[in-house]
């Protein structure tokens, strides 16, 4: 994406299209919904996202599906 055309935007001179929304947040490695964030406190990196989404779904396993996905990723760290 040319650097005139986003500081057309950020001047107000240009509007987006979803698909120029979709391509920025992927550029700065966040979801689309926190382009509409108008507090850098609650802007994450992908990577946040993704760990607190992985945490998220450890909450809700018992104990006998955490050691079963711990396995999982032993053996994937194994592979690689």
């Amino acid at each position: 994406m040319d650097y005139k055309y986003l500081g057309a935007i950020e001047r107000g001179e240009k509007n987006l299209t979803l698909t120029n929304i979709e391509r920025i947040a992927k550029g700065l490695g966040i979801e689309i919904y926190q382009l509409f964030l108008f507090s850098l406190k609650g802007v994450q990196t992908e990577e946040k996202t993704t760990e607190i989404k992985i945490k998220d779904l450890l909450n809700m396993c018992g104990d006998r599906e955490k050691t079963f996905l711990l396995r999982i990723m032993q053996g994937f760290m194994e592979l690689k």
